[in-house]
């Protein structure tokens, strides 16, 4: 019989031995390590990885990192391996790729909709009557109003406006709730593609024909896209998005095996369905200081799908941690985070800034709190990977993962290694702030529970 020990040997990977080899280097460097994710873990070129496109998101993880961990012995087959900042379940489908059971948070029900989607195998066969009775069902002309949209004849034409709600008159009937998240999850992916927002653009900013002069290198492109829209047949780029996510679910239960989705929660501060010390690896990549506006760039979504009305994202942003928004009377009180390097850097910016001030306390002990709760969950000789960037706000360097790592180490975590992957495309830049300052390399901290 073999003994524990033997059994640990047999069960491990070349990617072990990539960590360990990471894990001594930074051990005798005592600093972090340049490493490319891309490299440790590579994808084949142009695959297609099952659900994981079925819908955009903005700074999507690189799905490459919790492939490399979640390919290593610090979880194994039928693990619970969690996410408190799912977005739309990238670490999440990894590692149920990998029969490992998943759960997650995500205060953006948008992201929650996206994750259930991509990770709750559907037979290709009933989605293929799904879609026959989606068309059956259109009418010439919608029957009902048409949902709390933002600003809804600013960012659609008529006739798209009109065939959207036709199509999401057809969906709504639909009693599987399983197949109605994915057909609402596939129309919704189609959304921004058919408003007038500027597709380079993370949030929504509507094109203008004169918004480039003649000559531009984007002139010619941006009015060729208004004129498409013009006319543009939404029914059939609804069919043939739909058909390209039926082909992903193929992919999908096809495989043999799949583990199990356990819930996707909508606050990382407050988990409800998670034991405590039932998680024996999370990775997440949480949310930056400034850097993203989650809502904002999710708005056209969230009410066209009845997620949330237009009255209620503000609410929605309110409970983003990372927001810019406040109440006077919440920025105008000294906070302190209890972090001693911190609290000096903010005390100096205080005085030039005291909204950027109070955003940055805000944060840190949301922060907190959300890894309060995530180590609840992580049973001891567990792993949490995190994810992060450093930033910049109002000139000084706001360093994130020096931050994040002392709030760990005070929740009994003991820091294993610390990688540094360079940043190609997370979508992290919107229009900034002129007071934050861009992320160009993403901090991977490898951190273990103490016994």
């Amino acid at each position: 019989m073999n003994s524990p020990t033997e059994l640990a040997t047999l069960f491990r990977t070349e990617f072990d031995d990539q960590l360990d080899s990471l894990a001594d280097e930074y051990l005798r460097a005592q600093q972090p390590i340049l490493t490319s994710f891309r490299d440790l873990f590579p994808f084949e070129r142009n695959r297609n990885r099952l659900t994981h496109e079925i819908h955009h998101y903005p700074a999507k993880l690189l799905a490459n990192i919790p492939a490399f961990f979640l390919s290593t012995s610090l979880s194994s087959e039928g693990d619970l391996v969690f996410d408190p900042f799912c977005g739309s379940g990238t670490v999440l489908l990894e590692a149920a790729l990998r029969l490992r059971h998943a759960a997650g948070a995500d205060s953006n029900p948008l992201a929650r909709l996206i994750t259930n989607a991509k990770l709750t195998p559907i037979d290709p066969k009933k989605l293929e009557r799904a879609r026959s009775s989606v068309f059956s069902r259109v009418t010439p002309a919608p029957r009902g109003n048409y949902p709390d949209v933002v600003n809804l004849d600013y960012w659609f034409y008529p006739h798209v406006k009109r065939d959207l709600l036709r199509l999401l008159e057809a969906i709504s009937p639909t009693k599987d709730i399983a197949i109605r998240n994915f057909l609402l999850a596939t129309l919704s992916s189609c959304i921004r593609g058919l408003s007038r927002a500027d597709p380079r653009l993370s949030v929504p900013v509507r094109l203008r024909e004169d918004q480039y002069e003649s000559g531009h290198w984007l002139h010619e492109r941006t009015v060729n896209r208004l004129k498409s829209l013009k006319c543009v047949d939404v029914l059939g780029v609804f069919a043939k998005r739909l058909q390209e996510n039926i082909n992903r679910m193929l992919g999908l239960t096809s495989l043999p095996m799949l583990g199990r989705l356990i819930s996707v929660e909508d606050d990382a501060r407050n988990l409800v369905n998670i034991k405590s010390k039932s998680v024996s690896l999370a990775i997440t990549s949480p949310p930056y200081l400034s850097a993203q506006k989650y809502i904002r760039a999710s708005s056209l979504n969230l009410t066209w799908l009845g997620l949330c009305t237009s009255a209620e994202l503000r609410l929605l942003e309110d409970r983003n941690i990372g927001r810019e928004h406040f109440l006077r009377r919440d920025y105008l009180k000294e906070t302190v985070t209890g972090i001693a390097e911190a609290d000096h850097l903010v005390s100096g910016i205080r005085d030039r800034n005291q909204i950027r001030a109070h955003m940055a306390c805000a944060y840190l002990l949301e922060m907190q709190s959300a890894l309060v709760e995530t180590a609840r969950t992580i049973r001891a000789g567990g792993h949490l990977v995190l994810v992060v960037g450093s930033s910049t706000i109002c000139g000084e360097d706001f360093p994130t993962p020096k931050y994040l790592t002392k709030i760990c180490e005070s929740l009994g975590f003991e820091v294993r290694m610390h990688l540094l992957d360079t940043i190609r495309s997370r979508a992290l830049m919107t229009k900034r702030h002129k007071s934050a300052g861009r992320i160009d390399q993403e901090a991977v901290i490898v951190l273990r529970k103490a016994a």
